[in-house]
């Protein structure tokens, strides 16, 4: 994953919304044309993480997990609210917040979620390997299969 250098606009209105206006994350996935590079952060104006092009962004650290709050801008994605469901059901500590970049770097483990390619680890940001065999996501995919689709199962 890296990250791009579009920021996101804020539009309360929209936030948290999935609709057809995803004219910024196009222009940020263009930013790259590396196939190595699955996904690119994004930032909003304000300098805190929101979302990738086309995922939603999950951080833990010391077994808390950490979302960003998507009440300026991005999108609350399918696959997001059932991992947030099943976080609850395992008794998981959750915080729905704003997320920095430290916050990114002293993450013990970072995973996306988009409800077609699924809960996915990331294994390094901008060069920089996030040292993790992702426990925690795999416990939440795990969570999520029994309850949904055999998709989201992390291989």
């Amino acid at each position: 994953m890296r990250t791009c250098a579009l920021r996101l606009a804020e539009q309360p209105a929209l936030a948290g919304i999935k609709h057809l206006s995803r004219l910024e994350q196009i222009l940020a996935r263009q930013e790259w044309t590396d196939p190595a590079i699955d996904e690119g952060l994004m930032y909003d104006r304000q300098g805190y993480l929101v979302e990738a092009t086309a995922s939603n962004l999950f951080l833990s650290r010391g077994g808390r997990l950490l979302t960003p709050r998507l009440d300026r801008c991005g999108v609350a994605g399918v696959l997001r609210s059932y991992v947030l469901a099943a976080a609850e059901q395992l008794g998981i500590e959750v915080s729905i917040g704003r997320v920095q970049g430290d916050d990114l770097e002293r993450a013990d483990e970072v995973f996306l979620t988009n409800s077609i390619r699924g809960l996915r680890p990331v294994r390094a940001v901008d060069g920089r390997l996030v040292a993790s065999t992702a426990p925690l996501a795999r416990r939440l995919a795990d969570a999520i299969e029994g309850a949904h689709e055999a998709r989201y199962r992390i291989e």
